[in-house]
């Protein structure tokens, strides 16, 4: 019986450079902004990002002094600083704090409120046969 395959370590190639980021996630990171507005940078300010496009999907890379360099390149622009915080959570809890005093309301106005009645109330309710005409 042959001995069962095991996977083979593959060294990294020496000639890679180590300075390259390989997913928007890490681009991001080393940037210090969201992978959102980093895809924006992409389209809107040509941030220096390289792509290789696969049979169904691509991959992006970035080096870092080409990000350094373009960075410099944009000093005198001014940027919002990045967004602390949840911004959902802060807008669940906004809207948790309407919806519960809303719906202690209901609530309390249906417990409360007597509606009369429409109509005289029914007092027999008539069943006919079906006939065979």
């Amino acid at each position: 019986m042959p001995e069962p395959l095991r996977p083979v370590p593959v060294p990294r190639r020496t000639d890679e450079p180590v300075d390259r980021l390989d997913s928007w996630k890490e681009i991001a990171a080393y940037l210090g902004r969201e992978v959102r507005t980093v895809q924006g940078w992409e389209k809107n300010e040509a941030l220096p990002i390289h792509r290789h496009q696969h049979a169904r999907l691509g991959s992006v890379y970035a080096f870092k002094p080409e990000l350094d360099a373009w960075r410099e390149g944009r000093k005198g622009v001014v940027e919002p600083p990045p967004k602390a915080g949840k911004p959902r959570l802060v807008r669940a809890l906004l809207v948790g704090a309407l919806l519960i005093p809303l719906a202690i309301l209901g609530f309390v106005f249906s417990k409360f409120h007597n509606a009369g009645p429409a109509g005289p109330a029914l007092s027999s309710v008539v069943v006919l046969p079906f006939l065979d005409l």
